[in-house]
């Protein structure tokens, strides 16, 4: 995996470039094995732990006819990065900078793994809706095929839905894209629930979850503790409070009226009225 020098790196909130090394390298060899190893178990190719030691595999594959699709060889440049006394050259094949070379995505993961098994994953584009009582939410649905597979997809809420809750699909079944519609009624209690979606092709079945959260109307109130008033003089002021699961706004309205007399502190008088 690549680690040259075009890396940037990310700290305290400050980012640079020119970084490089194995640091950068090591974690994306790693997340390459995983999607090597999920896609051989799911093809039957290897057990539940993945491939395992997969070295001799890849000397397979560079001494092999399959070299040229499954990596892409660097032939030139070197690894004298510090005018350190010993560095080495890129060569045709194998050599001691690049290794075998840039693995070349599918084609490599395919070469490790088998073929992809023809199949589909659904995934929410939000995997938490909010509502309010009496209002929807919505998230879109996305179908992604893989070893390709081509059909369409029926797409369905499969776990219970909330008291007082429905939902309600855009383009179903679908090959691409469906909009999810949540409405949640007036009486529907406040909480939150997971909802299973599931996918269904032929025999093939793909399962998702996401999180619907019901609000019930509320709002909050805030304002000092105390206002200091002179005698004989006024001070007036209002705060709005957020009210984020109600659909109006909230004035949270204080205010004094002129209050003669020696004391330096007078109780709030409190008005609210929504607007």
């Amino acid at each position: 995996m690549e680690g040259d020098f075009d890396n940037y790196n990310c700290a305290l909130g400050n980012c640079n470039g020119g970084w490089a090394g194995t640091s950068f390298a090591s974690p994306r060899w790693a997340g390459f094995t995983a999607l090597v190893n999920q896609q051989a178990v799911e093809a039957g190719n290897a057990p539940t732990g993945g491939l395992g030691f997969i070295n001799p595999a890849i000397y397979l594959i560079g001494t092999g006819s399959s070299y040229d699709s499954a990596f892409h060889d660097i032939a030139v440049g070197n690894n004298d990065t510090d005018n350190q006394p010993i560095w080495f050259n890129a060569v045709t094949g194998y050599d001691l900078v690049t290794g075998w070379g840039r693995a070349n995505g599918q084609a490599l993961i395919d070469a490790l793994a088998g073929p992809q098994v023809p199949g589909f994953w659904i995934a929410a584009s939000s995997a938490t809706v909010n509502v309010n009582q009496s209002a929807s939410g919505t998230t879109t649905v996305s179908v992604t095929d893989a070893g390709g597979f081509t059909g369409n997809v029926a797409l369905a809420v499969t776990s219970t839905l909330p008291t007082g809750g429905t939902a309600s699909w855009g383009t179903n079944p679908t090959s691409g894209i469906s909009v999810l519609t949540l409405t949640a009624s007036s009486t529907a209690p406040a909480g939150t629930a997971t909802l299973t979606i599931t996918g269904t092709s032929g025999s093939l079945t793909v399962t998702s979850t996401i999180s619907l959260t019901v609000y019930a109307p509320n709002f909050t109130l805030s304002g000092p503790g105390t206002v200091n008033v002179g005698q004989g003089s006024l001070n007036a002021g209002y705060h709005w409070c957020p009210a984020k699961s109600l659909t109006e706004s909230v004035d949270c309205r204080y205010r004094l009226s002129r209050y003669r007399s020696r004391m330096s502190e007078v109780p709030v008088e409190w008005a609210f009225s929504r607007t």
